[in-house]
């Protein structure tokens, strides 16, 4: 304004409208300098998807992650119709396990987490759902960056293992699995989110996506002189055990 006015120009030029209307920009969002001081104080949530669809018809990703400890879960949903009691079933499992109870849900508003069900059982369990502002990403940012962290993982996974892509989810778990193994920047003394959540970390069992290894096969459904085990590609680590890629069926 200044140097129009040393070149001559005058006017109402303090209350000009075209620059807001024709050149506003998003401001800097700062970083949060507050975080939750306990486990389940707030977790945050968004739903990715739809994806290319999975083996078993999986076409979304859930997924989770705690302030305090920055542990993450995951839920592959063959719907956005399932979200509400794939939310519904993880709160309940993690207030059980921890003996704490989630004070605040925070995602992006979807219609999905509005359902009746999710609603009503928040209300009942004094859980507040916080909603962040639409169109603006920025407010759900801890979800976000995990969404980004996650799929970046998962996409190079499957380059480098030259799989088809519908094997997707399984990479998705891995990727969980690992992400919480790991050391993180924003926890004290680098801890790993399973550390800081109260689940020590264990790298005994992780190993390396699609390497080859062998499923042994039942007995009573093998004759005496056949093969004792399969040929597969190591895919993923559950509670109940590995999950396998058989090479000749191509099955999980």
């Amino acid at each position: 304004m200044e140097t129009l006015r040393k070149l001559g120009f005058y006017g109402d030029l303090d209350e000009c409208h075209i620059f807001p209307q024709g050149k506003l920009k998003n401001s800097k969002f700062s970083r949060s300098t507050s975080y939750a001081q306990q486990l389940l104080e707030r977790v945050h949530s968004d739903v990715m998807g739809p994806f290319i669809e999975g083996y078993w018809g999986e076409k979304h990703c859930l997924l989770f992650i705690d302030e305090m400890s920055r542990k993450a879960f995951i839920k592959i949903l063959k719907s956005r119709y399932e979200l509400a009691a794939a939310t519904l079933e993880l709160i309940q499992k993690e207030q059980r396990r921890t003996q704490a109870s989630l004070v605040y849900l925070r995602n992006d508003g979807a219609k999905d987490y509005k359902m009746k069900v999710l609603q009503d059982f928040l209300r009942q369990e004094g859980i507040s759902h916080d909603v962040t502002e639409r169109y603006c990403p920025q407010s759900n940012g801890m979800a976000e960056r995990l969404n980004l962290t996650i799929m970046d993982k998962v996409c190079c996974m499957l380059i480098d293992a030259n799989l088809t892509l519908k094997l997707w989810p399984y990479a998705a778990y891995y990727a969980v699995l690992i992400y919480n193994n790991l050391p993180h920047c924003a926890l004290d003394n680098h801890k790993s989110p399973n550390d800081a959540y109260g689940d020590s970390s264990d790298f005994s069992k992780l190993y390396l996506f699609r390497s080859i290894c062998y499923a042994l096969q039942p007995s009573k459904l093998l004759h005496r002189l056949e093969e004792r085990s399969a040929k597969g590609l190591f895919l993923e680590i559950d509670h109940a055990g590995y999950k396998v890629l058989d090479l000749q069926s191509k099955v999980a």
